[in-house]
């Protein structure tokens, strides 16, 4: 029995229908989790030291605020170990959904899978929003 070379069962960069949910769209769930926690660690620090005593450890908001720091935390901890898992699979069908993560693939939009940028091409300037309507402007398809 023959077996595929390396690379032979991998679809052509940027061709197929992209990962969901994407490296891009877990890196902002994990971004918004660290804002979470921060926020919430700011204000759980204010009320306890505001006082200049350390009475807000003995009540039940401490409790409350503990346990959504601990989850956000956790959210945003599992989130970046995801957002590292999810890179690796969209790099091993030939495409990235984070701007500059890896030059040598494809970049694609996070949304509507449209390519921004081809591999190994400097990384274009523009907002999301143009760069979607230059990429539109180029798909084969949009043509026809």
């Amino acid at each position: 029995m023959k077996t595929a070379r390396r690379g032979e069962d991998r679809p052509r960069a940027g061709s197929g229908p992209l990962l969901r949910p994407t490296a891009w769209a877990i890196g902002v769930f994990s971004l918004c989790s660290i804002v979470v926690m921060v926020l919430i660690a700011s204000i759980a620090a204010m009320s306890a030291f505001s006082g200049g005593t350390l009475t807000f450890f003995r009540t039940w908001g401490s409790d409350v605020f503990m346990s959504i720091l601990i989850l956000a935390a956790a959210c945003s901890g599992g989130g970046l170990i995801t957002v590292g898992i999810q890179s690796a699979r969209e790099a091993r069908r030939g495409y990235t959904t984070i701007v500059n993560a890896y030059p040598r693939l494809d970049w694609r939009d996070h949304r509507t899978g449209l390519t921004f940028r081809v591999a190994g091409e400097p990384t274009p300037s523009g907002s999301i929003a143009e760069l979607r309507i230059r990429a539109s402007s180029q798909e084969p398809d949009a043509e026809a």
